[in-house]
Formats: structure tokens, sequence, C-alpha cells
């Protein structure tokens, strides 16, 4: 199964959770800056939610980047372009909307999962950083969490984008 259809088998309860216990770890951080030791315990949480599995958090050099360029995600997704992670986002885009949330694909933007989701993540991004495993050579290999984040990033992000990240690199 590949990271992003391994995002939908997740299952909209165990996300939410997910969501709630960022937003109580986002209220104690308060205005204070992402650490190495932040970026270490996100690893930790996140760690074979999705590929790459075939390493533990501990292993990875952990740092905080504030300003990632989402284009350097794009080979993550299989069909590395824009337009594969553009088709994968509105296929989740329907699927949350229908299934989660009883609306239509049809509905307003704002009435659809996208809409909400996309305000809120280009607005205070920094608030959820993604989770990114790199190779030893600094290239993207796997996000552990963040896929939805990475995808409103590239496709709605504007030329340039750039997204908080989480970096664990492995070793040479």
């Amino acid at each position: 199964m590949s990271a992003p259809l391994a995002i939908g088998a997740i299952g909209a309860v165990a996300a939410l959770a997910a969501l709630a216990a960022l937003g109580a770890a986002r209220g104690r951080r308060g205005s204070r800056s992402w650490t190495q030791r932040d970026a270490e315990k996100a690893g930790a949480d996140w760690q074979g939610v999705n590929s790459p599995d075939d390493v533990s958090a501990a292993a990875l050099v952990w740092r905080y980047d504030s300003a990632y360029p989402a284009d350097r995600l794009l080979g993550l997704m299989p069909s590395t372009s824009r337009r594969g992670w553009s088709e994968w986002l509105w296929q989740e885009n329907a699927m949350r909307t229908e299934d989660v949330m009883g609306g239509s694909v049809e509905d307003d933007l704002e009435d659809q999962w996208i809409g909400p989701f996309k305000d809120w993540w280009l607005s205070t991004p920094e608030e959820e950083p993604i989770v990114l495993v790199e190779d030893a050579a600094g290239r993207p290999e796997g996000i552990w969490d963040g896929w939805h984040r990475a995808a409103v990033s590239i496709v709605m992000g504007g030329p340039g984008a750039t997204l908080p990240v989480f970096v664990g690199r492995r070793r040479g």
C-alpha cells in the first residue's frame, strides 16, 4: 500500500485524535520556536505511521526547518508531479467531504473538507510542521505525518511555497 493510501486507512477517528493531541501540544508550545528536541519527539510520535518503516526515529538526526521548499517533496508521489499531488488531494477531499462530513463535492469549496483545511494550513502552517524522513544525501524519502498539509502547500501554496518541517535525516 502506498503512503498516501495508508493515510486514508488511518480513518477519521484516528485523524481527529491526532489533531486533538497536536492542538494540546500547540497550547503547551505557546510562542516559542520549535527545537531539535521537538523534532525528535515528533519523529518518535509518528514513526511507523507511513513509510519509510525500515528506520527508527532514534536512528535519525533531527532538525526543524521553518521554510522547507515544497517542490522538494514532488518526488514522493508516484507521478512525481504537481498534477499527481493535485489529483490525490482532490480524491482525498471527495472522500473526506462525503464520508466524514456527509457533504458533497458539488458544495461550495468552503463547505467541503478542503476549504477549511486549506484556510487553516496556509494561514498558520508553523503550528503543525510535517514530519519528513530524508536519506543520507538529504533527499526526501517519506512523510511520517503531514501528507495532506504537504499536498495543500504544493497544490495551493503558489510558486516558491515553503512549509515547516521536522526533518529526520539518515546518518551517512
